[in-house]
């Protein structure tokens, strides 16, 4: 097992490329889950 940026970066590749979404940073993470929940897209948080 790497170090946790190495791991989070592995997450990252399985989730897959940010197609149509930009990737987003600390206190916006909650505000994306409850859109993403609303419209029932598939949203992964690789770290908070």
């Amino acid at each position: 097992m790497g170090s946790p940026e190495t791991e989070n970066w592995r997450i990252a590749d399985e989730a897959g490329p940010t197609h149509h979404m930009a990737e987003a940073v600390g206190r916006h993470i909650d505000t994306i889950l409850k859109v993403a929940k609303i419209f029932n897209v598939p949203c992964e948080v690789i770290t908070r």
